[in-house]
């Protein structure tokens, strides 16, 4: 028999890699967690020996730990440079002034609550703080004193101040004057954004007078260079006159028809604060068209602007309820619809309405009440907005103390500070809602009644020239 050798075992051939390949990483040592520290805290320590090394050459004493910290927050402010101002509801997207121009740079301060600290704090404005020594015009007394009215309330509502602001650049348009050997065509357009950022300063622009103000804009820009001064003023005028009553007079006049509509006799119709579109439905349905129903006005503080629409409607005899914003819930079970004004509505759908506004509409929601939003459609904006956070605008805080009582609790708000400097009270005051789309029924506008959804069409084949 013959002998047979054991097999030996085949060792492995290595693979030869194709020239220009690298070979395959090979696997990293899985290490503890306390290997890994010590390696990181032995990278720490060489690279601060060779930081002091490096300073010891340059004849500079190392830093210690806290001086580091103190040198990269400071190098980090530097690189941030000065704040900048807050987003506001009332701003437009596209509006020809820049953010800088806008109003008062925004300063955060211990007043600010830290969930709205991103947003532009409440500053009484003067009129020096108004004119803001603008280089190239200065402020036209048309534009301060409609800007000091829209600031301190006296002018209030989107359509009100929008037709004040263009009744005011009547005003500049009609007594501009253009610098010799220039070109009006080339001149008026600067000085159209100066006066604009001027009103700006006093308080943001609504949405609808950013567009308005854009169409006005892009009106400056079609005039052809070699025109004569009298031709633009008046191609201007005309403009102003023709936006005024296309787009606010004829729109509201249209509202108002088509929410006369819905209201029915026996109803019971609840709106909110006030609205000028909503006290024309209202009238024109009780002295026009002779419906019989009755009003509920919800108001609220600190501003009581139902209070206006109860004065507005007292010569026609309506039955009329006026309740708080707290005695919403109770009744709701008596209101039949829900007519709401806006500031303006958002591409996603959802309406910017007065604060207060997003709670009335919940409680219809629950209950199943029909809420119709009355906005026109100069109001709508290419913007998307979620929350009533990201976006907003401060009001007055010092409104809030409305009796001698809240004075005497909260009149020292300002002084009541912690060991580190910041505000143990905060008072806030938010000026706008958002009403997402699930809490709006209908919104009636001057083309008729149409679902929150369909803006985006309205926006994109009816508002192109506010893109």
């Amino acid at each position: 028999m013959s002998e047979q050798k054991p097999e030996q075992a085949t060792q492995p051939q290595p693979q030869l890699q194709p020239p220009g390949m690298r070979p395959p990483p090979q696997p990293k040592p899985k290490l503890t967690k306390a290997e890994r520290r010590a390696i990181q805290e032995a990278q720490r320590k060489k690279k601060e020996e060779e930081r002091a090394a490096q300073q010891s050459k340059q004849g500079k004493a190392p830093q210690g730990k806290a001086q580091q910290g103190k040198a990269q927050q400071g190098r980090a402010q530097q690189s941030k440079g000065a704040p900048s101002r807050g987003h506001t509801m009332r701003e437009s997207k596209g509006a020809a002034v820049k953010k800088q121009g806008k109003g008062l740079a925004h300063v955060p301060s211990r007043e600010d609550p830290r969930i709205f600290s991103h947003l532009s704090s409440y500053q009484h404005i003067t009129l020096r703080k108004a004119e803001g020594g603008h280089p190239i015009s200065n402020a036209h007394p048309a534009i301060l004193e409609v800007g000091m009215k829209i600031h301190r309330g006296t002018i209030a509502g989107g359509n009100a101040c929008c037709l004040a602001m263009l009744a005011a650049f009547k005003r500049v348009v009609a007594d501009y004057t253009t610098p010799p050997n220039r070109a009006i065509a080339f001149e008026l357009p600067k000085a159209l954004n100066a006066q604009y950022q001027c009103l700006a300063r006093c308080r943001a622009p609504s949405i609808g007078m950013g567009n308005a103000y854009n169409s006005l804009a892009q009106r400056v820009t079609q005039i052809p260079p070699d025109v004569l001064e009298h031709e633009a003023k008046r191609t201007l005028l005309e403009h102003i006159e023709s936006w005024e009553q296309t787009r606010i007079t004829r729109a509201v006049d249209n509202i108002v028809a088509t929410g006369v509509e819905r209201i029915e006799d026996g109803d019971v119709v609840l709106t909110y604060g006030f609205s000028n579109t909503v006290l024309g439905i209202i009238e024109h349905a009780w002295k026009e068209e002779n419906k019989r129903f009755r009003l509920v006005i919800a108001d609220s503080r600190p501003s009581y602007s139902g209070l206006v629409l109860l004065r507005r409607i007292t010569h026609l005899s309506i039955p009329v309820s006026y309740i708080l914003l707290n005695g919403v819930a109770c009744m709701m079970k008596e209101v039949t619809k829900i007519f709401l004004g806006a500031e303006g509505l958002c591409s996603n759908g959802y309406a910017i309405a007065p604060v207060g506004t997003a709670p009335i509409a919940l409680v219809a929601a629950v209950q199943k009440k029909p809420v119709m939003i009355c906005c026109e459609t100069y109001k709508f904006s290419e913007r998307v907005q979620l929350d009533a956070i990201c976006s907003n605008e401060m009001g007055d805080p010092d409104a809030l103390l409305e009796t001698a009582e809240h004075r005497e609790l909260l009149g020292a708000w300002r002084q009541t500070t912690t060991p580190r400097g910041g505000r143990t009270l905060q008072l806030v005051n938010p000026l706008f809602d958002l009403l997402p789309t699930e809490y709006i029924d209908m919104v009636i506008t001057e083309m008729g009644m149409l679902p929150p959804t369909s803006v985006p069409v309205i926006i994109r084949e009816y508002v192109k020239e506010f893109s």
